[in-house]
């Protein structure tokens, strides 16, 4: 299963460190350039974003963020794999991670769109029945919104039906795959994987002290 890591061309480090993780597991990966969304200009975002009234607007750099992702799912939809995982560049990633990124994705279930490998802060609602991998990993559907967009795999299929319904946007990419009260979110079948294979870095370090 390919990688695509979304990074920045300011951030050389970020994703000098992304890549000495992936290549110490053996995962196949690829840069993808993320969309600055500072450099975006008012007539940019007017294209892709349509705010909502009276919902808090996003941020240029949440309209790039984005389109960065679009840029990911682009690359999963028009490539020849069932299957992409899409990291962004400020992920710690588990040296187990290798167990289910480096083979064939014949462990992710049928019927997944989205398999989220990443935890974050909060609690989300999951199915109790959950579905055994190997080596103590589990997977469940998940059933509530839960925040982050720094690792996923997404299915080829489900990559074409994203891109078709985003290219005009309202909400962060977050809520769009995860949210169920967005439109797009609640028809699409994601799971969570127990336990997670990436964290942000920030949940471990001090913002700045990297």
């Amino acid at each position: 299963m390919k990688s695509y890591i979304i990074n920045l061309d300011r951030s050389p480090g970020r994703m000098q460190r992304m890549a000495d993780r992936l290549n110490s597991i053996g995962a196949a990966f690829e840069r993808v350039p993320a969309v600055d969304g500072r450099l975006l200009s008012d007539a940019e975002i007017a294209d892709v974003y349509k705010p909502i009234a009276g919902v808090a607007a996003m941020t240029p750099e949440e309209v790039g963020c984005f389109l960065s992702h679009r840029k990911c799912w682009e690359r999963i939809a028009s490539g020849p794999d069932a299957y992409g995982c899409v990291f962004e560049d400020d992920m710690l990633i588990s040296k187990r991670a290798g167990l289910f990124l480096v083979e064939e994705a014949s462990w992710v279930p049928r019927d997944a769109d989205l398999v989220k490998v990443e935890t974050v802060v909060g609690r989300v609602w999951l199915d109790r029945t959950v579905l055994a991998l190997r080596d103590g990993f589990e997977l469940a559907r998940l059933r509530s919104f839960s925040f982050g967009s720094g690792g996923y795999i997404l299915s080829k299929t489900a990559a074409e039906r994203l891109l078709a319904m985003t290219r005009v946007f309202s909400d962060a990419v977050d809520h769009v795959k995860f949210n169920p009260a967005c439109g797009i979110a609640g028809s699409l079948k994601s799971y969570q994987m127990i336990p997670a294979l990436s964290v942000q870095t920030q949940s471990f370090y001090p913002k700045g002290s990297l």
